[in-house]
């Protein structure tokens, strides 16, 4: 009897040790999830969405045909502008430099750039003011076109515009989301929409 008590006493001891490091195991878990919370901070809500992008065919700074499917997939951040503009287009173009080089890592980001001046801005005139800005080729594309698309995209889709001259277009930047629909708008044009723009894609990015 005094051995089986022994015994019984010695098990005891060990139980009460894998326990102990199993809490001390469980505690510094929850310890790591907490603190990685912590450091990632609070998460960003995706924008609502606003609506879908119409069809349209369009010619980049390339001479390439560029329509709505080819960016179906794609998260992209849309502007409007026209090349002899020497207001807020030139500011808007910058944000949109700036935001090439922050968003290097969300791969399937496109930057998409349309005239709202097409009988100027030909692909030529395009592809000049693109390099002017050093826009990369493969991630941002200058399109152009026929009047009545522009219009199109710039009032059915993006509701930037309530008069009839193209050039009295607004200085807002929108995100489209991969399924071609129009997530949210900012002032191109102001500084503090940069980190604003760079969190709403980062997790517009994350959706599937």
């Amino acid at each position: 009897m005094e051995q089986s008590s022994a015994m019984t006493q010695r098990d005891s001891t060990r139980f009460d040790r894998v326990l102990a490091v199993a809490m001390v195991g469980l505690g510094a878990a929850i310890l790591v999830v907490l603190l990685l919370r912590v450091l990632s901070g609070p998460r960003t809500p995706a924008p609502a969405v606003l609506g879908s992008v119409v069809d349209f065919t369009l010619t980049d700074q390339n001479g390439q045909t560029v329509t709505k499917q080819d960016l179906l997939g794609k998260v992209w951040i849309a502007d409007f502008i026209f090349t002899s503009c020497s207001g807020t287009c030139p500011i808007m173009t910058k944000t949109m430099v700036e935001l090439q080089g922050k968003l290097t890592d969300v791969r399937d980001l496109r930057l998409v750039s349309v005239s709202v001046d097409p009988a100027r801005d030909t692909p030529e005139v395009m592809a000049g003011y693109a390099s002017y800005y050093k826009a990369d080729p493969k991630r941002w594309f200058f399109l152009t076109g026929e009047e009545a698309e522009i219009r199109k995209l710039v009032t059915d889709s993006f509701k930037l515009m309530s008069g009839e001259n193209l050039l009295f277009h607004s200085e807002r930047l929108s995100i489209v989301d991969r399924k071609g629909r129009v997530r949210t708008g900012y002032d191109g044009t102001k500084p503090e929409s940069l980190d604003r723009i760079v969190a709403d894609v980062r997790a517009i990015a994350k959706e599937r």
